[in-house]
């Protein structure tokens, strides 16, 4: 069976937690024997690493970066031939069904007009699409979403969401309720079989052995709430020998974090260490004392969370989120309503300042949620779901 995807970037500097989903579920869906056409832009695209890991079992999959001629808001717009050969071609009937990554992109725009061209069904895997920001963003959205992401959502075969949340983003466009399948995100755990002693990341960082640090990993994003990361932060009193880092790559609001720290006072303190991965990652990770990931909106738990959860390290997240649903499904957790600036500070205070006893229940917590995250999240067992749900798709001929 052959299946295109369809994301407006397959990097992963910029790509976030849906080029890490995207890439493992190509990886889990090539072992299957899938054949796998990727459609992206170039945007900040690597060969070597988009096809780290693929092809291990004969060519399977094949990666089309379409150039980019400019990019607004994140919305990467690139010369665009429909024409142009996979297989028999990208859009035609050798393609059994198209895979969407993400809503409100000009790719899922040229992919949709084709699908309906060419009567290829398709699914839609919003990760996650909002109404959120100041009124001129959320103008910019609903406008967006009148013209095209609503009729997209609503005319797929299939939408994909990873909780409730998600679900209630696709009830919101339209979608019809029978039309929506809830498959969490898929993980490659094999990573965190051998990880980093501790003190690697510190070490590089020149800073104290005995540190405390309270870490952030992902995009420097607005939706990702790091100013209020950053305020409650600098609300705590005592600071000695206590850091943030801000791990990832600038997504447009790294200027305004720069400028708040500052404001703050806490220059000192707050460490930007821009785009790590790999080895890099794991080794930050697990010298976190412990992550918050306090965004205003998300739909589940963030990749990020997932890898903190794995590398030993706690995490904090905040309320009416997907992530706080998932973080409950797993447990004990702690959860933080959004914009409560004291409250995620004395939260901080009390897991840096933890004694002996508090340490061993908090290790059998995050223990509790690694064992949830292997029983759940293993990127085979979810890989089997979307390749069922392919499967469903071809065999009951479902074109809308």
């Amino acid at each position: 069976m052959k299946i295109l995807m369809v994301a407006p970037r397959f990097s992963p500097k910029s790509g976030g937690g849906g080029y890490v989903i995207t890439k493992n579920l190509i990886k889990a869906l090539e072992k299957q024997g899938f054949d796998i056409g990727v459609f992206t832009s170039d945007y900040e695209y690597d060969m070597y690493e988009a096809y780290s890991g693929l092809n291990q079992n004969g060519k399977h999959v094949w990666i089309m970066p379409f150039k980019t001629i400019f990019t607004l808001m994140g919305f990467h717009i690139t010369r665009r031939n429909p024409l142009i050969s996979w297989r028999k071609g990208v859009f035609t009937e050798d393609v059994d069904v198209v895979h969407m990554q993400g809503c409100r992109t000009f790719q899922n725009i040229v992919a949709y007009k084709q699908c309906k061209k060419y009567h290829i069904p398709y699914i839609v895997d919003a990760h996650g699409f909002p109404i959120q920001g100041g009124w001129m963003h959320k103008l910019v959205l609903r406008t967006f979403d009148w013209l095209f992401a609503n009729k997209i959502v609503k005319d797929a075969t299939f939408c994909v969401a990873e909780t409730e949340i998600g679900k209630q983003e696709y009830l919101r466009a339209g979608v019809k309720e029978d039309r929506i399948k809830i498959i969490p995100c898929p993980y490659d755990l094999s990573v965190f079989n051998n990880l980093p002693m501790k003190g690697e990341f510190k070490r590089k960082y020149k800073l104290p052995s005995d540190a405390k640090i309270i870490g952030f990993l992902g995009g420097l994003d607005k939706i990702k709430g790091l100013d209020f990361l950053v305020e409650s932060f600098a609300d705590i009193e005592d600071k000695d020998n206590l850091y943030l880092v801000l791990a990832g790559t600038d997504m447009g609001f790294g200027k305004e974090l720069h400028k708040l720290v500052n404001e703050l006072g806490i220059d000192d303190e707050v460490i930007f260490t821009d785009y790590i991965s790999g080895r890099d990652k794991l080794e930050y990770l697990v010298d976190c004392d412990i992550c918050v990931f306090p965004s205003r909106t998300e739909q589940g738990l963030p990749f990020a969370a997932l890898e903190a959860i794995m590398c030993n390290t706690p995490i904090i997240v905040t309320e009416g989120t997907g992530a706080a649903e998932d973080c409950r499904k797993m447990g004990q957790c702690f959860i933080i309503d959004f914009g409560n600036v004291i409250g995620l500070s004395s939260q901080i205070k009390s897991i840096i300042g933890i004694d002996d006893f508090g340490m061993t229940i908090l290790n059998e917590m995050v223990f509790n949620q690694q064992q949830c995250i292997r029983k759940n999240l293993s990127i085979d067992e979810k890989a089997n779901d979307y390749s069922q749900l392919y499967i469903d798709i071809k065999s009951a001929g479902q074109v809308r």
